[in-house]
């Protein structure tokens, strides 16, 4: 493997941008991913199937985590850079959840609970057990994917942006814990084209860009652009910030 060819673990690869992420970086780099379900890489040409390797796993199991990690110890002995990018959206506002009965009020709950595990629980899990697999006198890279919904407060992701938020806390508190060999680091886009806002009205979307200076949602190559920013070697000295996608101006 060259100097430059990294080795990677991106969370949430079935789809969506993980899937975009891991197409990008296999290209060059050795990716492993995992997901709850195995993703369809059949007919697309620019996704590096030989340089792919996924684990169907849940992000908030600890031990299916750490099977993760000890499957790639023993098949490549260490890691570069780790992309926290598993998350599950609850859209639900507060001031209704009272009112909730029933079956309503258990899926709400359920919606609530997954959303928690998945992007904070698995992020730390995660996390937790980069740290053995560096090299020996080599830094390495940790990337969590995090929201405008965190510094916009927008209406109806009281669950998920409190969730991106505590993201962006553990990776500043991280950043002292890891350093200096781990920088630890996060990226908000702004709306980006994929199932979690599928259901998002025009007027819901055009609302939302609205309140950013550039009044433009995210491409996966915008985030990916940030995150070489992140794993360059001449950003060893960048480590607990957050970078916000689209100019959210606060």
């Amino acid at each position: 493997m060259s100097d430059d060819r990294k080795i990677f673990l991106i969370t949430g690869t079935s789809r969506g941008i993980g899937y975009e992420l891991a197409r990008y970086y296999s290209r060059d780099h050795m990716v492993y991913g995992c997901s709850r379900s195995q993703p369809d890489t059949d007919g697309d040409d620019q996704f590096n199937s030989g340089n792919y390797h996924h684990t169907c796993l849940d992000v908030a199991d600890p031990d299916a985590v750490e099977g993760l990690f000890n499957t790639i110890k023993k098949s490549s002995k260490n890691l570069d850079v780790l992309i926290n990018n598993a998350g599950t959206y609850a859209d639900l506002l507060a001031p209704l959840f009272a009112r909730m009965k029933g079956d309503a009020k258990a899926r709400a709950v359920a919606d609530i609970r997954k959303t928690l595990d998945t992007n904070l629980l698995g992020n730390f899990f995660f996390s937790s057990q980069f740290f053995p697999l560096l090299k020996k006198n080599e830094g390495g890279r940790i990337i969590n994917l995090s929201s405008i919904a965190v510094p916009l407060k927008l209406v109806g992701t009281s669950i998920y942006a409190a969730s991106k938020a505590a993201c962006e806390t553990l990776a500043q508190v991280m950043a002292r814990e890891f350093a200096p060999k781990v920088t630890v680091n996060t990226v908000g886009p702004s709306i980006v084209d994929s199932e979690m806002t599928a259901d998002w009205s025009e007027e819901k979307v055009r609302e939302t860009l609205a309140l950013l200076a550039l009044n433009k949602k995210s491409t996966v190559a915008d985030i990916c652009h940030v995150i070489d920013f992140f794993i360059n070697p001449r950003s060893a000295v960048i480590t607990g910030e957050s970078i916000y996608l689209g100019g959210v101006i606060t």
